[in-house]
């Protein structure tokens, strides 16, 4: 319910207020998202993950960073705190790489090959002229 919720205000009112209603709700209760319960050691596994990949994967920023499950949490939530299923992204303005390159555009789906774009649009915004 939560990730129609910020689809509908997406798409209505902007990128800008649904990250930000994300980022609140997510303060306020990090254990349930996507209707299944996070587990105890997500919130730590999270920050260690952050710390150690402190740059978004893609464009290298370090605002509004998330970590991004590569295999959906909802679908394998035995690889939830697998740190090789873990990719830092960013939901920074303009180049929003967690709903672009995570999830395709919609957060309803998923990016399977999110490993393969990784290396080549990292190696473009490396390289761009």
């Amino acid at each position: 319910m939560i990730k129609e919720l910020l689809v509908i205000i997406w798409a209505t009112l902007g990128i800008a207020l649904a990250t930000g209603l994300y980022f609140w709700l997510r303060e306020k209760d990090d254990r349930i998202f996507g209707g299944i319960p996070r587990s105890p050691l997500w919130n730590k596994v999270r920050n260690e993950f952050i710390k150690e990949n402190p740059f978004c994967a893609i464009c290298g920023k370090t605002e509004n960073r998330i970590v991004h499950h590569r295999q959906p949490y909802h679908l394998f939530p035995e690889l939830e705190l697998k740190k090789f299923n873990l990719v830092t992204l960013c939901e920074s303005a303009g180049m929003n790489c967690h709903i672009t390159f995570g999830h395709l555009g919609n957060f309803k789906s998923y990016n399977p090959r999110i490993g393969e774009d990784i290396q080549i649009w990292s190696g473009k915004v490396k390289n761009r002229p």
